[in-house]
């Protein structure tokens, strides 16, 4: 009969609380969640070595240096907590942030799109004080099937906003730019 083998016990299971906006970062790794929760619950400067570390969260030395180095560089969420050799590491008020307690705003729904009626177009366009003709508009977008470019249109307001912008005469047509754009280019 062959030997059973013996297993290697688990480590006791130390948990760590993570706020939902640290959850919901998508440029922050598992284990730089992990290092930032870690330091978060120690108070003071945290004190580590990254052989310990390692094995705290099961994972390569290399990994934590990597994190540790991502950490304090680029996202620039930790830093240098003293002037000592051992000076350990200290949260920024970046990563702070994250910790913050209140809940996470969700973001408020888009209404959905309404087409306008000309009646609707000429009035919001006479409100900014601007000249149109509503019906032009809605013929305009009717045809390309109230799209933007490739997308589907998401406020029509915005959309007349952007042709009195680009109108330079504010929609009284000018005959010289008229005439120029009939007439053909000739060399």
């Amino acid at each position: 009969m062959m030997a059973e083998r013996k297993e290697k016990p688990l480590p006791k299971f130390k948990g760590l609380w993570l706020p939902a906006a640290l959850l919901a970062d998508k440029r922050i790794s598992h284990v730089e969640k992990s290092i930032l929760a870690d330091i978060r619950h120690l108070s003071g400067p945290y004190n580590f070595s990254y052989t310990a570390l390692a094995k705290k969260f099961g994972v390569g030395r290399m990994t934590i240096i990597r994190a540790v180095e991502r950490l304090s560089g680029k996202l620039g969420m930790i830093k240098s907590g003293g002037k000592t050799k051992n000076r350990g590491l200290i949260l920024t008020e970046s990563a702070e942030l994250l910790f913050d307690e209140t809940p996470m705003q969700t973001p408020e729904k888009q209404k959905p799109f309404v087409k306008p009626t000309a009646l609707q177009v000429v009035e919001y366009a006479a409100s900014i004080d601007y000249e149109i003709d509503g019906q032009k508009f809605i013929d305009h977008y009717k045809s390309k099937g109230w799209k933007v470019g490739k997308s589907p249109m998401k406020d029509w307001r915005a959309a007349i906003r952007t042709w009195k912008l680009r109108n330079k005469d504010y929609g009284k047509t000018n005959a010289v730019s008229q005439s120029v754009r009939a007439t053909p280019y000739i060399r």
